[in-house]
């Protein structure tokens, strides 16, 4: 019982960071996005 616990967590943990990181990786590709057009406008 506690070794299927474990792993849930684990499971759900790993699943946690996954989203996490994408979520960075979308406001970091936004925030690129927004500086390329800034360079291109100012250019």
């Amino acid at each position: 019982m506690g070794y299927e616990l474990s792993v849930v967590i684990l499971i759900a943990n790993v699943v946690r960071s996954v989203f996490y990181f994408l979520k960075c990786l979308k406001k970091l590709r936004k925030n690129l996005k927004n500086k390329l057009t800034l360079i291109i406008i100012f250019n």
